[in-house]
């Protein structure tokens, strides 16, 4: 069954990884079950480089087109 996430427990999980590469992993997975993916933007923000914050806004992007 599909259970549906909120933003803060994509953040809670995504802290627990170091790397931004396991963080966006993490986030491309649950993003499709967020129900408040207007919040998401918090969890993109604990990303450390510019360039892995960029890559998941495309893919949210990309996602939102499908």
């Amino acid at each position: 069954s599909d259970v549906y996430k909120r933003q803060a427990q994509c953040l809670q999980l995504t802290k627990l990884y170091t790397f931004d590469d396991d963080r966006m992993e993490i986030m491309k997975i649950m993003y499709p079950r967020i129900v408040d993916k207007e919040a998401f933007f918090t969890v993109i923000n604990t990303l450390t480089f510019s360039s892995s914050k960029e890559k998941m806004k495309d893919f949210i992007i990309g996602y939102g087109k499908r």
